[in-house]
């Protein structure tokens, strides 16, 4: 199923690269003339590194563009750092981004709008939505959502929570969990989903919130326990997780 999808998501952006090129929005007739570089904000292994790679290599193997898609991960400063560079490349039609939810919410939530705003990025489609997994080590002592909750209830701000950013969705969606459930847990930032499931499987977190591309192998190599999908439905390919709404 995840396969099919990045498929799909990656053959859409360069169908909209070329049909950029052919309606003039990118006019020069000789573009692509050198390779695109194509920047993601957060250290390899995460969901947005793996979306960019994948795009990548469907071009190189299809030779949708004549020119390679250079994924350049720039981490650092919870996406700024490689946010920065990109708006540093105005007009400069070589540099794409993977674009995230922290450009919308990071604003919002924190007020701040020196880096991290929408309106200094130029957008050019949706391509994925990916439902969190609440996901724990498969050796954790938490085998339900309530064992969870159970715990931060008897030792408030010891169960530690990996995350990708402060203000980010998923430091959201934590502190929406501790709300409802009248908890308080330990958020802990780091530059990248795949370091955030490093963290997690070398036991220095508790629990994660993760995309499905980056929990699904994890999974099914029993490596980590899916506790809970936040969504409303259970997802097709999952079936038998429960869902978190």
């Amino acid at each position: 199923m995840k396969k099919s999808r990045f498929l799909v998501v990656g053959l859409t952006l360069v169908a909209l690269l070329i049909g950029m090129f052919a309606s003039g929005v990118l006019a020069k007739s000789d573009f692509p003339s050198r390779p695109i570089e194509f920047v993601v904000p957060f250290a390899p292994g995460g969901g947005s590194d793996n979306m960019a790679r994948m795009i990548a290599s469907i071009n190189d193997k299809e030779k949708i563009l004549p020119q390679p898609l250079v994924v350049v991960n720039k981490p650092g400063g919870s996406g700024s750092i490689g946010m920065s560079y990109v708006q540093t490349k105005t007009g400069d039609p070589y540099v794409i981004m993977t674009g995230v939810p922290q450009v919308l919410t990071v604003p919002l939530t924190t007020g701040s709008t020196d880096v991290l705003h929408w309106t200094k990025l130029t957008p050019i489609a949706l391509l994925a939505l990916d439902e969190f997994m609440l996901i724990v080590r498969y050796d954790s002592p938490y085998q339900t959502v309530k064992d969870l909750i159970d715990a931060a209830k008897a030792a408030p701000g010891t169960v530690k929570f990996g995350g990708s950013e402060v203000g980010s969705e998923d430091s959201i969606v934590t502190d929406i969990l501790a709300q409802k459930a009248g908890v308080k847990f330990n958020y802990i930032p780091f530059k990248s989903g795949g370091e955030v499931m490093t963290a997690l499987l070398g036991g220095h977190l508790d629990v994660v919130w993760a995309n499905p591309n980056e929990a699904m192998a994890q999974m099914e190599a029993k490596k980590v326990r899916v506790l809970a999908v936040a969504n409303n439905n259970r997802l097709k390919g999952a079936p038998d997780i429960p869902t978190l709404k």
